[in-house]
C-alpha cells in the first residue's frame, strides 16, 4: 500500500474554527482512542512512545475532544503498555492504513516515528508482553507513513543542528524509588560518588550505594537502626539479612536512560551485575537470612522485562528497589478512569528525608519539594530527580502556522499549554511548565534533534526559444520512501529572487519534466535553479546549482520629450525591438532616484508619456524601461530643453 499524506492542514474539513471551539472540556481518560458508538477511533495527530507520559496524554486527548461529534479524536495517543484491549498492534488512522507494532518506550516511539517521516528506513522493538515489532516505509505490512504525527519522549534530546524532529517540553515529572509493601529498605539518601563500604562492611544507606553494587544486604534487628552492607558483613546475635533486588525498566525505557544518571549510577550501556532488567524467577533460595550472610549463587533472572511503572517485579519482595515516575504512580493511585493501577503494592520511598507525594485521595499531588531534592555536600551527586517530559514533532510541520502540529504542540499559546491543559496535566500528577521562555518551558521549539537523510536528484533545463519556454528534466529521484515532493523554480537577477513555477513530483515516481513560458518570469536575465521539498518532513531539501541562464534580448531604448515652460510636456519613448512590452518610467535627474515623475506602459515598442510643467530652461530626464520576460531593461538619460 502507498501512503503519502504526512498531516493534516487547518483548511482541511476540520477547519481551524473546529479544532479551537469548546477548547480544552474535562472528561474521562482512556487507554488508546476509543470507540463509541457511531464515532470514529482514530486521531488527527496520532503519537506514540513513553509509558511515562501516556496516561496525561490521555487525559489530554480526551479533553481536546473530538473534531466533530462523530468525526475523529483532535489527539491520539497510544499506550506503550497496558492498553485495554493489550493488541500487540495499533491502527491509527482510518482509510485502511495497516496495523503496526505498538512502540513500548521513549526509544522505540522515537524509531518508529523516525521511520514515518523517512528520516530512517527501518526500525525494531520489543512489545509489552513479548513479541517483535518492525516499522518500514516500503510499502508493505509495516509501513508506518503518515500512521504517526508525534511522539512521547521522558527523555531529552541528543541535540543535532536543523535536526527532523523537535523535542516539545510540557510537563515536569519526578521520578523516586519505590519499593514493596513489605519492604525492610531504609529511608534513603541520593548519596556521594564516594559511597563505599566501611571496615566492617556497613555502607551509607543511599541510591549509589544500591545501584553502583556497594551495598547487596539489608540488616534489620529489633530495636536497632536498619543498615545497608556488603558482602564482608559478620551478622551479629539477632539479626536479619535480606538481598537487595535492584531493578531497572527495559531496554528503550527514558526512564531507564534517566536513573542511570539521576541515581548517580552512571552505568552506560554496560549495567551492573547487581542490577537486573529482567524479573527474578529462582535460585537465591532465601532471600531473608537469619543465621548467615551468605546467599545462593546463580540466581535466574530470566523472567519478562521489568516494564516501567509497573510494581510486579517487587511485589512482596522485601528488599526490591526500582526507580518509578511519582505522577504516574499518583496517576494509578487516584483510579483516574482508564489508567491501569500497575503499581502491585509499591510505594513511593522518601529521599533525602523528603515525601515524593503530597496530600490524599482525589488531592494527592506530586510534592514541589521533590522536583528539587537538595544536595549540597561536597561530592554529591549533583542531578536532580527531576526531568522534564516532551512530545517530539517533526520540525518542519511544527514551524507551519497552518498545520495541526502548531497550534496543538508548539508555543505557549497552544492547546497542550494553555490553562485549561495545565488542569489536566496537575489532576495527573504532573508538575506544570511555569518558565515564560527557554528549553524548559512549555511548548518550546528550539532543542532539535535526528539528521535528516539525504534525497539523491539529477536534474537539467534547456531554453527551448522557439516555444518560448524553458524545459526543465529530472531525470533521478530518489528518498526514503515513495512519498513524492514538491518541485520550485528559483529564478534569481542580481539580489532579487523569485519562485515563478512550482509543480509536484507525484507518490511513487522517480522523475519529473515540465516547462515553464517564458510569460512567467520576471524582467530581465534570470539564473534558474530547483528547489526539491520530499513530502516527508525527515528527508531533507535539494536545491540545485544554476540549470540554465535566460537573458533578456538586448533592448534600444530612444526618448523625444517636448513642451514649454508652464505647460504639460509630453514624451515619446520607443524601445527596440517593436514587441517589447512592460513600462517606462521617466525620473528628474540623472538616476533612477527617488519617484517618477511620470510612468507609461509601451505598446508595439511604444509609450507617448505627458509630463508635468517645468520652468524655462534645462531639465535632465532619467528614463527606464523595465524589460518583459523576453527582452532586458535599459535606460537612458536626455534633456529637455524647456522653453
Amino acid at each position: 500500500m502507498m501512503k503519502t499524506s504526512f498531516t493534516t492542514k487547518f483548511a482541511a474539513a476540520t477547519g481551524l474554527t473546529a479544532l479551537l471551539v469548546g477548547g480544552l472540556v474535562p472528561s474521562v481518560a482512556h487507554a488508546d482512542p476509543v470507540a463509541e458508538s457511531g464515532k470514529s477511533s482514530y486521531g488527527q495527530l496520532s503519537g506514540v512512545g513513553s509509558d511515562t507520559t501516556q496516561d496525561v496524554m490521555n487525559g489530554l486527548s480526551i479533553a481536546l475532544g473530538r473534531v466533530s461529534a462523530l468525526a475523529d479524536w483532535k489527539l491520539a495517543s497510544y499506550d506503550a503498555a497496558f492498553s485495554s484491549p493489550n493488541t500487540g498492534t495499533i491502527q491509527t488512522k482510518s482509510d485502511g492504513n495497516t496495523a503496526i507494532g505498538r512502540p513500548n518506550g521513549s526509544t522505540e516511539g522515537l524509531n518508529a516515528l523516525k521511520v514515518a517521516i523517512g528520516a530512517a528506513t527501518s526500525g525494531s522493538g520489543t512489545r509489552f508482553g513479548g513479541g517483535a515489532s518492525s516499522w518500514t516505509l516500503d510499502g508493505g505490512a509495516n509501513d508506518v507513513v503518515g500512521d504517526l504525527q508525534f511522539s512521547r519522549s521522558s527523555s531529552g534530546p541528543t541535540v543535532v543542528a536543523n535536526g527532523v524532529v523537535t523535542y516539545v517540553p510540557f510537563a515536569k515529572d519526578a521520578v523516586g524509588y519505590a519499593v514493596s509493601a513489605n519492604t525492610v529498605m531504609p529511608p534513603l539518601s541520593k548519596g556521594l560518588l564516594t559511597d563505599a563500604a566501611d571496615g566492617s562492611g556497613v555502607t551509607p544507606s543511599t541510591l549509589w550505594a544500591i545501584y553502583n553494587c556497594a551495598a547487596t544486604r539489608i540488616i534489620t534487628k529489633a530495636g536497632q537502626t536498619t543498615k545497608l552492607v556488603n558482602n564482608s558483613y559478620t551478622l551479629g546475635d539477632g539479626e536479619t539479612s535480606t538481598r537487595i533486588r535492584a531493578y531497572v525498566p527495559q531496554s528503550g525505557s527514558g526512564t531507564q536512560k534517566f536513573w542511570q544518571g539521576a541515581s548517580g549510577a552512571q552505568f552506560g550501556s554496560s549495567i551492573p551485575n547487581c542490577v537486573e532488567q529482567k524479573k527474578f524467577v529462582a535460585g537465591d533460595a532465601a532471600d531473608v537470612s537469619g543465621g548467615n550472610n551468605t546467599f545462593t549463587s546463580g540466581a535466574d533472572y530470566s523472567g519478562a522485562s521489568v516494564q516501567e511503572h509497573d510494581g510486579s517485579a517487587i511485589e512482596n519482595v522485601p528488599g526490591a528497589i526500582m526507580p518509578y515516575s511519582i505522577p504516574k504512580w499518583i496517576g494509578q493511585a487516584k483510579g483516574l478512569p482508564g489508567v491501569t493501577d500497575a503499581r502491585h503494592g509499591a510505594v513511593i520511598g522518601t529521599l533525602n528525608g523528603i515525601a515524593g507525594t503530597d496530600g490524599s485521595g482525589s488531592n494527592l499531588t506530586i510534592n514541589p519539594a521533590f522536583l528539587n531534592v537538595p544536595v549540597s555536600t561536597a561530592g554529591a551527586i549533583t542531578s536532580t530527580l527531576a526531568r522534564t517530559v516532551y512530545n517530539v514533532v517533526p520540525t518542519r510541520v511544527l514551524n507551519d502556522a497552518t498545520s495541526l502540529e502548531y497550534k496543538m504542540f508548539k508555543g505557549r499559546t497552544s492547546l497542550i499549554c494553555s490553562v485549561a491543559g495545565a488542569t489536566v496535566i496537575r489532576n495527573y500528577g504532573f508538575g506544570v511548565l511555569t518558565a515564560t521562555s527557554g528549553a524548559n518551558s512549555c511548548g518550546d521549539s528550539s532543542q532539535l534533534a535526528v539528521a535528516a537523510t539525504t534525497p539523491t536528484v539529477t536534474a537539467a533545463a534547456t531554453d527551448d526559444s522557439a516555444n518560448r519556454e524553458i524545459d526543465f528534466d529530472i531525470s533521478v529521484f530518489t528518498s526514503n520512501g515513495t512519498a513524492g515532493a514538491k518541485v520550485t523554480v528559483k529564478a534569481t537577477n542580481g539580489t532579487t529572487v523569485t519562485y515563478p513555477f512550482a509543480t509536484t513530483i507525484a507518490a511513487g515516481a522517480t522523475s519529473k519534466t515540465f516547462s515553464v513560458p517564458y510569460s512567467a518570469l520576471a524582467a530581465g536575465t534570470q539564473a534558474l535553479k530547483i528547489q526539491v521539498v520530499p513530502n516527508l518532513p525527515g528527508i531533507a531539501s535539494y536545491e540545485s546549482s544554476t540549470l540554465v541562464t535566460k537573458a533578456g534580448a538586448v533592448t534600444t531604448l530612444r526618448a523625444t520629450v517636448t513642451g514649454k515652460a508652464g505647460q504639460a510636456g509630453s514624451a515619446v519613448v520607443t524601445v527596440a525591438p517593436t514587441s517589447a512590452t512592460g513600462t517606462v518610467s521617466i525620473y528628474r535627474g540623472t538616476s533612477a532616484t527617488g519617484s517618477a515623475l511620470a510612468t507609461g506602459t509601451l505598446a508595439s515598442g511604444s509609450a507617448t508619456i505627458a509630463l508635468p510643467s517645468q520652468s524655462k530652461g534645462s531639465v535632465p530626464l532619467f528614463i527606464v524601461y523595465s524589460g518583459d520576460a523576453t527582452n532586458a531593461a535599459s535606460s537612458t538619460a536626455v534633456t529637455w530643453k524647456v522653453k
